[in-house]
């Protein structure tokens, strides 16, 4: 005889797993594989990827990281600028 589950009901039983068992899992860190929790300006989607939401102008009220391309509008050729001082 089958058991037959549906999506939703191992969808919440799959949660409930996880939420009972997460502590169990150890931070990542720089040597070793862990959990991580998303933090501001980045963003995981569906299938685990893992971006980070930058921004290409430059604004006091904006603290999302700032593009190389528009650090070098802003800034200009820092190489030559340095190289002349």
């Amino acid at each position: 005889m089958f058991n037959v589950v549906t999506y939703a009901a191992a969808v919440k039983k799959a949660k409930k797993l996880i939420d009972e068992h997460i502590r169990d899992i150890p931070p990542a860190t720089d040597h070793s594989l862990g959990g991580v929790i998303v933090g501001e300006s980045l963003a995981v989607t569906g299938e685990g990827v893992l971006s980070v939401d930058v921004t290409s102008t430059m604004a006091a009220s904006d603290n999302r990281p700032i593009t190389s391309a528009a650090v070098y509008a802003v800034v200009g050729d820092i190489e030559r600028a340095l190289a002349a001082i």
